[in-house]
């Protein structure tokens, strides 16, 4: 299972292995992270299936079609985006590079 914490790093995975991912929902300082996306769809796609997060937090399956390389991407925008005037902190940048053979 790749989490925030392991964001910036590269995987090596088997093609056909399932993927999870699972990202903090909303706090109070952040709201939840987006649906991670994939930017090579051919290499690596959403399963379509849910998985199982604690309360309040995002869970979601990739599994690898072909061989070749992709990246996983997410945001988190800070809650006072919401606000009048809006803040200028910085939104949250989550991301893998995931290689599949």
């Amino acid at each position: 299972m790749l989490t925030q914490s392991q964001a910036g790093q590269s995987f090596l995975i088997a093609i056909g292995q399932l993927v999870q991912v699972m990202l903090p929902g909303t706090g109070q300082q952040y709201h939840g992270f987006t649906t991670p996306q994939s930017d090579d769809t051919a290499v690596v796609v959403p399963d379509g299936n849910p998985c199982s997060a604690p309360s309040g937090d995002f869970c979601t399956e990739f599994i690898g079609k072909s061989s070749g390389d992709a990246r996983l991407t997410s945001t988190s925008d800070p809650a006072c985006r919401q606000a009048v005037p809006q803040c200028e902190v910085a939104s949250q940048a989550w991301w893998v590079n995931l290689t599949f053979k």
